[in-house]
């Protein structure tokens, strides 16, 4: 390779070493921002929410997130948010069920105190609960 460049091949530099410190001072900073903003936050996504559930816009696609257990789930009016199911497989239920035609409609929407709550119903009497975590920066 150094023929074809033309150079003479150097030794790179050790990494810096992570300061253990300042990565509990970085985490504690995100959790106060993350307790400062998210009431602001759960209520936007309460609105949009709402809105969405009250058009009937119904679920168009669940897609893979970038965190595990997490869902990007889309609605028909454009909307994207991130979820993850209150049980496990309930989003693959989902999946299947849209894939056979199903329509999937957000029924409730609610404020705990663990943040934005949906309940979507699809099929016959197939419901499934999901924690919002927030908008998909795609949206």
């Amino acid at each position: 390779m150094r023929a074809l460049f033309g150079g003479r091949a150097e030794a790179r530099e050790a990494p810096p070493a992570f300061d253990r410190a300042l990565i509990t001072e970085l985490d504690l900073a995100y959790v106060e921002i993350e307790n400062d903003c998210r009431p602001d936050l759960d209520q936007r996504l309460y609105r949009r929410l709402v809105q969405s559930a009250a058009r009937g816009a119904p679920i168009r696609r669940l897609e893979t997130a970038p965190v595990h257990g997490v869902v990007r789930v889309r609605l028909a009016d454009g909307l994207a948010v991130l979820a993850r199911p209150l049980k496990p497989g309930d989003f693959a239920r989902l999946s299947v069920a849209l894939l056979q035609g199903a329509t999937a409609l957000v029924n409730e929407v609610r404020i705990t105190d663990k943040g934005v709550r949906i309940v979507a119903s699809f099929g016959k009497r197939d419901v499934i609960c999901a924690h919002v975590l927030g908008f998909d920066q795609q949206s």
